[in-house]
């Protein structure tokens, strides 16, 4: 009996030591590792990172902020055969085993003892939703443990076709790709209920990670989406003779997209900082909203044409060249930012690139995500030896190193602005000639010199007076404004062509955008009552209230100039420009909206005579050449050009009642653009194409005649009305009871301009 009672006690002992310690001590330590993970309310509470949608004036997607790539799908809006396919190759059990696949496990595990390494893995899906929702990837057992617990947790918390949705919505399927809607807009540009059964089969083949990319490795894809048609077939979800046939069909994808949007890059940028301001980086790229623009893609796609045609003709009628370091002789007083350097590549390594300026000096160009946008590896374009050109950015003149950019060609830069003067909204913008080559909005960012089309926004003031009308005369004859605080004590104002025409009414003179006559009238109303006007219109930066402002020294943004011009659009009415029309959370409740602001600045009587005052220079004067073949403009239109000194500043902006469009030409520093370049050739044509197009598709209308106003037939010249009865002259409008009362007794014909005085 002691024997048999020893034994009993030992056995105890053996089986407690054996089985129950260890199995204590393992939950012991499934115990501690499951206080660490997510809480029931937490796996009820995930959400996954969504990025920011931006849409066009048209509500139509136009491009995403993410960090993983995204669209969220309801339960009842993934198709059954995209379910079936991923069970099919992943788990095929799924509905029948509960959180973990004991026999799946079993049987991934003979696998690999049986052939030496790691082939098989036995997750089931909800397991790989528990890796996918809160664990890393990394293969050890401390993982596996916490995997399993988790994945309890979820069936526990949700039923199986919730577990399934969420899985196929969270699940990276390369490309930058999470999730079946995003991977189908991705690789097919199709939503995901219109994939074909081989394309769903590659969305499947995909779980298995990037190394079954189409794009990195198609024979890889190939076999592995075979792979799973085949197990489609054995599942019954598709017949022995569609397999069949879907297996001899290639794998065919959209092109690789670019990470840039093509469209308006620097449009995007624009949006991408006023959120970032307003709501951070975090809440951008993760926090779902859907942020409602004021693109219009069709003025959008017209102004790219447009500036790539100007760009290409002014620089085919210029043949630009970069500078060498060698023609300098001193530097560091001689070289400045934004210049254009020609150099040769010396090495290209993982992070910048090695060019060599002569005189000793290295170039480092940096190829990092921020500051190089191209979508090609430098490395395998660029070899020693090869000539490029770079833009200049600083220097270490003591270890001869310079900072630079690469720049495809030696063009000079470009600003443009379209919006609608009735809203504010910013329908188009460019910043620069390619975003690539540089990301600085010129549009919005940069202060430049608008040269004479300051000069409508002056004579507002003279016309608001009522002392001058379009009919006042002023004489264009040498004019030297004494200053006599100041070194040296007078200006000598100059016409552009340095040619005097005599006596001509204001209307001439805005046509003509004659200097003098533009100074005469500043000294007249005073240069602080002309900036109090430019604050009035719309500019918002500084201004130096000098005579010299009267032929635009004042450096403003194509942004706020743009604005100006739409207070004459819109009849008087200042607008504020806006970008976002709206902004919604994921769920689509409105955070935010912008209403159009209107401010009346100016009478409609004024803003009236001031349109019709500005479409002279299109119908007799700086551009009335562009109303001819072969650029053969048409319709209503108004606007200013302006070119300033070396014609170094190009500006030409143009509007009708609908859209004001704003356009500048120059380089990022002061340099010529050629001696025979003015603002209508350099931007006419690429002009031209947008406003027939636009007039073509809209119905243009004219101002209509306010209260007020009274129409004389006019000669432009000696100011005199033309008699009743007679022809010539040109109409012209005035504050009823300013027109003029003496007639002229020699009856002009036409307008009498000579155009190729121009």
């Amino acid at each position: 009996m002691n024997y048999a009672y020893t034994s009993k006690k030992k056995v105890w002992f053996l089986f407690t030591l054996t089985f129950v310690l260890p199995l204590v001590l393992i939950l012991g330590i499934v115990g501690i590792m499951a206080a660490d993970l997510p809480s029931s309310a937490s796996i009820h509470a995930f959400e996954p990172y969504v990025g920011t949608k931006i849409y066009d004036i048209n509500d139509e997607l136009l491009y995403e902020f993410y960090k993983e790539k995204r669209i969220i799908l309801k339960p009842d809006q993934i198709p059954p055969l995209v379910k079936g396919a991923f069970l099919a190759i992943e788990d095929a059990s799924f509905y029948h085993h509960s959180a973990i696949d004991i026999f799946g496990i079993l049987r991934a595990v003979s696998q690999n003892i049986f052939k030496g390494q790691l082939v098989q893995g036995g997750s089931t899906i909800t397991q790989q939703l528990a890796r996918n929702m809160y664990l890393t990837h990394e293969r050890t057992m401390t993982r596996k443990i916490k995997e399993m617990v988790l994945a309890y947790k979820i069936e526990f918390n949700f039923n199986k076709e919730e577990i399934l949705a969420m899985y196929l919505n969270i699940i990276y399927l390369s490309n930058g790709s999470y999730g079946v809607g995003a991977a189908a807009q991705s690789y097919f540009d199709k939503p995901v209920e219109e994939l074909t059964v081989p394309q769903i089969a590659l969305l499947a083949a995909l779980a298995k990670g990037p190394a079954y990319s189409p794009y990195s490795y198609p024979e890889r894809a190939l076999s592995r989406r075979n792979l799973v048609l085949f197990k489609m077939w054995e599942e019954g979800l598709i017949t022995e003779e569609e397999y069949r046939s879907y297996i001899a069909l290639p794998i065919e994808v959209e092109p690789r997209k670019s990470h840039l949007n093509e469209l308006a890059p620097y449009f995007i940028e624009e949006v991408r900082r006023m959120l970032v301001r307003e709501y951070g980086d975090d809440v951008i790229f993760t926090g779902g909203l859907n942020v409602y623009t004021t693109l219009d893609p069709h003025l959008q796609e017209l102004a790219n044409e447009a500036v790539a045609l100007n760009l290409k003709n002014i620089e085919a009628r210029n043949r630009y060249k970069a500078l060498e370091l060698k023609n300098f002789k001193d530097l560091e007083k001689e070289l400045y930012p934004n210049m254009i350097l020609r150099g040769k590549i010396k090495e290209v390594k993982s992070t910048i690139m090695e060019v060599d300026l002569g005189k000793g000096f290295t170039g480092i160009i940096p190829i990092d995500r921020e500051n190089w946008m191209w979508d090609f590896d430098p490395a395998g374009h660029f070899k020693p030896g090869d000539e490029i050109f770079v833009k200049y950015r600083w220097a270490n003149f003591d270890e001869k190193i310079m900072g630079v950019l690469w720049e495809e060609r030696p063009f000079p830069q470009t600003a443009f602005v379209g919006m609608d003067p009735r809203t504010g909204y910013v329908t188009a913008l460019i910043g620069g000639a390619d975003f690539r080559e540089s990301q600085f909005n010129r549009a919005t960012q940069s202060k430049l010199q608008i040269g004479s089309t300051v000069k409508p926004l002056f004579y507002t003031a003279a016309i608001d007076t009522r002392k001058y009308t379009m009919a006042s005369v002023f004489i264009d004859a040498p004019f030297v404004w004494p200053l006599p605080d100041q070194n040296p004590p007078e200006w000598k104002v100059r016409n552009y062509n340095a040619e005097f025409r005599g006596p001509m009414t204001l209307r001439n003179a805005i046509s003509l955008s004659v200097n003098v006559i533009s100074a005469k009238l500043m000294r007249e109303i005073g240069p602080t009552t002309a900036v109090e006007y430019l604050h009035r219109l719309g500019i918002e930066s500084p201004i130096a209230a000098v005579p010299a402002l009267s032929v635009g020294i004042a450096e403003v943004s194509p942004l706020e100039l743009t604005r100006t011009f739409c207070t004459f659009a819109n009849m008087g009415e200042r607008v504020q420009p806006i970008f976002i029309r709206r902004i919604t959370d994921a769920g689509g409740d409105i955070i935010k909206e912008n209403i159009p602001q209107l401010t009346r600045v100016l009478s409609p009587q004024t803003a009236f005579i001031m349109n019709n005052m500005m479409k002279a220079p299109f119908d007799s004067g700086t551009v009335a050449f562009l109303r001819q073949a072969p650029f053969s403009l048409k319709g209503v239109v108004a606007g200013k050009t302006g070119t300033t000194d070396d014609a170094s500043d190009l500006w030409l902006m143009a509007y009708t009642p609908e859209y004001v469009l704003g356009s500048w030409i120059g380089f990022d520093y002061k340099e010529t653009l050629g001696m025979k370049e003015f603002a209508g050739l350099a931007h006419g044509e690429g002009f031209t194409k947008i406003i027939n197009d636009l007039n073509e598709s809209t119905e243009v209308k004219d101002w209509e005649k306010p209260e007020g106003i009274v129409e004389v037939r006019v000669d432009p010249w000696s100011g005199k009305r033309i008699p009743e009865g007679q022809e010539g002259g040109v109409v012209m409008y005035f504050y009823r009871g300013t027109e003029p009362v003496e007639y002229t007794s020699a009856i002009p014909e036409g307008e009498n301009v000579d155009i190729n005085d121009l």
